[in-house]
């Protein structure tokens, strides 16, 4: 994929990609003050933004929001794998993420990543109010993933 990069630099974040998949104002900018901040641009476009935690004993994508565009499984694809590398730096062995019941495009690109289900929040979204957007369809619960990067060969 020619001129696509990753930078971290919270000024780049796109708030209305961050939207797609944090429908709360409020808290997709807590996310971004609290969180280690990813930025893809692609051809000087910013077409993907990646939101880090840092837990107690593991880190956690609470947001990787891609944009719409054909080359849109290779972006998460390579924000994903720049993550691990960024977490295997800061010393750390774990990832999470959590998806939506129905991503599954999401859901095929992590397991084939050997991310792994660690469990299932029930009724994560209806809970959370997290309402249907545009023709995206509504989720009802959370799997969460974890990949432990010990267990990974280096690339």
């Amino acid at each position: 994929m020619d001129n696509f990069s990753i930078v971290a630099n919270k000024d780049l974040a796109d708030i209305d990609l961050l939207l797609r998949e944090q429908p709360s104002l409020p808290e997709a900018m807590r996310q971004l003050n609290l969180c280690d901040t990813f930025v893809g641009v692609l051809g000087g476009q910013t077409v993907a933004v990646c939101l880090l935690a840092r837990r107690k004993n593991y880190f956690e994508i609470v947001n990787l929001a891609v944009a719409s565009i054909p080359e849109e499984s290779e972006v998460t694809y390579q924000m994903l794998m720049y993550v691990m590398d960024y977490v295997r730096v800061q010393g750390g062995s774990y990832i999470e993420i959590g998806v939506g019941d129905g991503d599954f495009r999401r859901h095929a690109l992590l397991i084939r990543m050997r991310f792994r289900v660690v469990g299932v929040w029930r009724d994560y979204f209806a809970r959370s109010k997290h309402a249907e957007q545009g023709n995206r369809p509504a989720h009802r619960d959370m799997l969460r993933y974890r990949i432990d990067l010990n267990e990974l060969q280096p690339q």
